[in-house]
């Protein structure tokens, strides 16, 4: 099937899907509207990406908790202002042709992307951002989930949005608006995600292989839960996963494993 014929939001559109992670991530620099655009144009159910509060309290869009590895800059997320960040130069870490790509704030991807993809929002939070908390920033707090929150309202991307996270996350996600769908990484390195899923009342999972079995498969499904793996860039293997009724893939490579689904 032609993903671009695949239409709807995270409720109305079918499943198996293929979630690009990052974007289209293998071929251009994670994490920015030119890896988004390329996933989508292609047909991408979903796009998987990262969001960190800066020290002035803006939601970036970035998978680690410093800017080092993917840009030319350096420094914590969390004890940067958004002013040190917006200028850095995000694409020619990966190849100089992407020279100039900048960082994008969880607004930015809203407004360019809102309605046209399901976002798959990983946010980072108190457990990833230990190191940063010592150096005087801050981690993940209430302020950030609604302002997430809000961000997704205004744009109207209710049903095209879904918050995966630690337990942490989900349970601000929880306390700030309990109607917003979540998907559990709770638990994904000792096999009880998905106690971890009916307890937070998550309708997604996010299963890391190896950790998972049949059994833990079939159990999320009888109570209603959809499974994510992460990851694969392998088409027999994405094949394998979803005749054990996986029911969405990570795939950094979304161009060789769209024509499977």
């Amino acid at each position: 099937m032609d993903g671009l014929c695949r239409t709807g939001n995270n409720r109305e559109r079918k499943y198996p899907r293929l979630i690009a992670h990052r974007g289209l991530s293998w071929a251009m620099p994670e994490n920015t509207v030119a890896s988004f655009a390329a996933a989508i144009a292609l047909g991408a159910d979903e796009i998987e990406f990262d969001l960190w509060a800066t020290k002035d309290d803006q939601l970036v869009v970035c998978h680690d908790s410093s800017v080092d590895r993917t840009s030319n800059g350096s420094g914590e997320i969390s004890s940067l202002r958004w002013d040190e960040i917006k200028d850095l130069d995000a694409g020619s870490w990966k190849d100089e042709i992407w020279t100039g790509l900048r960082f994008s704030t969880f607004e930015d991807i809203l407004r360019l992307f809102g309605r046209r993809v399901i976002f798959n929002i990983h946010i980072k939070g108190a457990s990833d951002n230990a190191n940063a908390a010592a150096q005087g920033g801050h981690s993940f707090q209430k302020r950030h989930m609604e302002q997430v929150v809000s961000l997704i309202r205004k744009y109207d991307c209710e049903d095209w949005c879904y918050i995966a996270g630690d337990s942490d996350i989900l349970q601000l996600a929880i306390q700030v608006d309990e109607s917003i769908q979540r998907c559990s990484l709770c638990g994904c390195f000792d096999y009880t995600i998905v106690d971890a899923a009916i307890k937070y009342g998550c309708k997604k999972l996010q299963f890391l292989k190896p950790y998972y079995n049949q059994e833990m498969i079939e159990k999320a499904h009888r109570h209603g839960i959809t499974c994510n793996m992460f990851w694969s860039d392998d088409p027999e293997e994405a094949k394998k996963f979803l005749e054990e009724g996986i029911d969405s893939i990570l795939t950094n490579r979304f161009n060789l494993l769209k024509d499977i689904i």
